[in-house]
């Protein structure tokens, strides 16, 4: 083989490189502007009530961590034992937090702070840029943050930003969803109130720093990445009367390539979580923090969707409890665990006093 030829063969190679960079790390075709750009909580006074309340009932929850470490100089070594070593994370981005083959999902719930697309990911273990949402956490959902959660966050400038516009101390933790698997339409806004459920695991490339001689490092920040169940509230309109809400949920099995690695890029585009969605119903209530209320009404819409092969769920929504509580249900066990299966779907409803003069019973929550 000539010199010419090798040439030819390394330009062709590295003009294929390029387009695969590219490909790799773009974002998703065909959003709307309106998901670019920053997307940050203006107003971090938190409401002075919790208005709605939402309870989850999934046979994959845990319901608390087999793991339980404080003690920052603990969580250190235990992270890195998980995460390992330089050589290790060429092969191994995310770890699952608790030890096992499968360990459970876990459950977090929070206040969004920001939901926004990442800055940037490595093109090399992402199929599309990560959405992410980082969530205020409340103090059942304490437990899955490591020490690097609470104390640094110098590496992410939305985080920065935030603790910038707000001094007081933020328990965070990120929802992150590769933006292929996740139609970023479907995510909640800042402010929102969100329930999620997901695969908690250290990120390996985000570890807390040591802030001075002596000072002990924090270990790797814990995730939810990928999410599998998002389920996000907004409260309208809020009166002594009349209260209005949003729900949108958005549940797939998919999460993207978090087992790719850098020494096999092209790993991304075949490897691919799969969450255990498949195989079991999950039951979602949603209903008004104190009693007294009931539905006046209930309209439901499809959500957005992904492309690709997956079976599309329909979400189920009804009243329930005398019309006070609604409960939504991802049907899910009548496919195989290993199944691709997807839903979204979005909830507009009114509520008003039980002692309404308007009595409007069997309200049904339809398209």
């Amino acid at each position: 083989m000539g010199p010419k030829h090798l040439l030819g063969i390394i330009l062709c190679l590295s003009s294929a490189a390029c387009v695969w960079l590219v490909a790799a790390g773009c974002l998703p075709k065909h959003l709307p502007s309106s998901t670019y750009g920053q997307h940050r909580l203006q107003d971090f006074d938190p409401p002075a009530t919790e208005k709605i309340l939402a309870r989850l009932e999934s046979p994959d929850f845990a319901g608390q961590p087999a793991v339980r470490i404080t003690k920052p100089s603990t969580y250190m070594a235990f992270s890195r034992d998980r995460c390992g070593g330089f050589v290790e994370k060429f092969f191994r981005e995310w770890v699952n937090v608790e030890p096992g083959n499968n360990p459970p999902m876990q459950l977090v719930h929070g206040r969004v702070l920001a939901s926004e697309f990442a800055g940037a990911d490595s093109p090399f273990t992402h199929r599309n840029r990560d959405w992410n949402i980082y969530l205020d956490v409340d103090d059942q959902s304490k437990l899955l943050l490591s020490p690097a959660n609470l104390y640094d966050w110098r590496d992410d400038s939305a985080v920065l930003d935030l603790q910038r516009a707000n001094p007081r101390p933020m328990e965070i933790i990120e929802l992150e969803w590769d933006s292929r698997f996740f139609p970023p339409q479907m995510a909640p806004e800042p402010g929102d109130d969100v329930l999620a459920l997901g695969r908690w695991s250290f990120d390996c490339n985000h570890k807390g720093h040591a802030e001075g001689k002596g000072t002990p490092e924090y270990g790797y920040r814990t995730e939810i990445h990928p999410a599998a169940l998002v389920l996000s509230v907004r409260v309208i309109e809020d009166s002594a009367s009349l209260m209005r809400t949003t729900f949108k949920l958005f549940a797939a099995s998919r999460g993207g390539p978090v087992n790719a690695t850098y020494l096999v890029p092209l790993q991304n585009f075949w490897s691919s979580l799969t969450s255990p969605l498949a195989g079991a119903d999950y039951l979602l209530e949603l209903g008004p923090a104190e009693t007294g209320w009931r539905v006046a009404s209930c309209g439901l819409q499809a959500g957005q969707q992904t492309s690709g092969h997956r079976h599309i769920v329909n979400a189920l929504a009804t009243t329930s409890k005398e019309d006070s509580v609604i409960q939504m249900t991802v049907p899910g066990a009548i496919y195989h665990p290993s199944d691709r299966i997807e839903s979204g779907i979005i909830i507009a409803t009114t509520w008003v006093r039980s002692d309404d003069p308007v009595r409007r019973r069997g309200v049904t929550c339809k398209y």
